[in-house]
């Protein structure tokens, strides 16, 4: 069973911990044996056992509620962080970060029940990038640039699983 749309998507942490447990929901629903550790170079790590071995997804959680216009930082005020590594390469390699890494973002100025979510890979988040991705400078996604990615909630946890599970 799905977790209800959240009503409170900002401040990120509530946001985050809301993904967090919805992560464990699916997983949990999914009959995985799992280790999920927060704040492992992104928001949280996932450590899943497969038949393969074990499988790593980072996940880095985004909550837009306009407090910089039309943008949401990520990494430090100086440009830097593991966000700011990951999409500093003029070309994400598509093979090396679209299995491990997603981004999740919740436009808190929509209304519960709106597409107001977005599951992206790298190689979006740098496309969605306000000017280019540095170092010492405030990096920011344009929310602008990712409202073609929105969907609802039921859709967003869909993308998730597939992206966790796959």
């Amino acid at each position: 069973m799905s977790p209800a749309e959240p009503t409170i998507v900002a401040p990120e942490s509530v946001f985050e911990g809301t993904v967090i447990e919805a992560v464990r929901g699916i997983l949990d629903e999914a009959g995985r044996h799992f280790l999920l550790v927060p704040r492992f170079g992104l928001d949280f790590a996932v450590f899943l056992e497969s038949p393969a071995g074990v499988s790593v997804r980072l996940v880095e959680v985004k909550s837009y509620s306009g407090q910089r216009e039309g943008g949401v930082g990520f990494g430090n005020q100086r440009g830097e962080g593991p966000q700011v590594e990951l999409l500093l390469f003029p070309d994400v390699t598509p093979s090396l970060l679209k299995p491990t890494v997603r981004w999740v973002l919740a436009d808190a100025t929509l209304a519960p029940g709106t597409a107001r979510y977005a599951c992206f890979d790298c190689a979006t988040a740098q496309g969605a990038t306000m000017g280019t991705v540095r170092k010492g400078k405030q990096n920011n996604l344009s929310v602008r640039k990712l409202q073609s990615a929105y969907s609802l909630w039921p859709d967003m946890l869909s993308q998730l699983t597939q992206f966790l599970l796959e």
